[in-house]
């Protein structure tokens, strides 16, 4: 989880503890050298994140991502 969190406070440019899709494309974007995503990998990496929380708006279902729903996604992956 140690290395989840660090990479989740790299791309939280607001240091609210939670990273946004903004955030998350702004990341890569910088970092396009190392981690050369197609097109629309990026969104659809958030999407996987977000699908496991309850959200009754549409507000609540985009919004950003916690250091846990991160490291949930990729739980094996790393």
């Amino acid at each position: 989880m140690d290395c989840i969190r660090k990479l989740c406070d790299a791309m939280d440019s607001t240091f609210d503890e939670r990273v946004s899709l903004a955030e998350l494309k702004k990341f890569v974007l910088e970092n396009s050298e190392k981690l050369p995503f197609e097109d629309g990998v990026v969104e659809k990496m958030f999407e996987e994140a977000a699908s496991g929380r309850g959200f009754v708006t549409h507000e609540q279902m985009t919004g950003s991502l916690t250091h846990d729903e991160v490291a949930a996604a990729v739980r094996g992956r790393h």
